[in-house]
């Protein structure tokens, strides 16, 4: 709750149609396809916005946000809801509260869905972070997988070079090495012909 109330979220949601009818419902005009549900919320609560001062066309706007609202919530599974969709609901009641109307009841019911959306989105994280972690873990066994296997092919080389340094110290690769001084810049062919 504490992060949502920190939020400076503003968000758009299309509260109605361009072409939908306006109608009466009560003292308050509202469009056609809302009118069932500022219906159904006088009948549980009454007139919501009976306590805000709002002059009567700046009142339409903010019913209509209400009523927009609360058909998004009625539509939206928890599964469904992201983080902006939740953000607005939040949002938009803060500012119906703010100029007046009673939403209390509605932001109760947004606590109870946010409490099970956010554990759905730490469930996802959870999930999500195992998957690119367990991905990384795999990536890396590889590689030191092959770097195991590069680092003792090394190795042997290395002993393999020693080993060779130190037969340097017998006679025969002495002469060896004194020959190679002495004729590397030849021909192999030198004097066959």
């Amino acid at each position: 709750m504490e992060n949502l109330d920190s939020s400076r979220h503003f968000s758009y949601l299309t509260l109605w149609e361009r072409n939908d009818e306006v109608v009466d419902v009560g003292d308050n005009k509202i469009t056609q396809t809302l009118a069932p549900i500022l219906q159904d919320l006088c009948a549980k609560y009454g007139d919501i916005s009976a306590e805000s001062t709002l002059r009567h066309p700046v009142k339409t706007y903010y019913t209509i946000m209400l009523c927009g609202t609360v058909q998004s919530m009625c539509n939206t599974r928890i599964v469904d809801i992201s983080q902006d969709l939740i953000l607005t609901w939040w949002s938009n009641l803060k500012a119906l509260q703010f100029v007046g109307f009673e939403v209390q009841h509605i932001f109760d019911r947004l606590k109870k869905v946010a409490r099970p959306y956010f554990g759905l989105r730490v469930k996802e994280e959870v999930e999500n972070g195992a998957a690119k972690v367990n991905k990384k873990i795999i990536k890396l066994s590889t590689d030191i997988e092959e770097l195991t296997c590069k680092l003792e092919a090394l190795k042997r080389k290395n002993e393999g070079i020693k080993s060779l340094e130190s037969s340097k110290k017998s006679r025969l690769i002495e002469d060896c090495l004194e020959e190679a001084e002495t004729l590397k810049w030849w021909h192999a062919g030198a004097g066959v012909l």
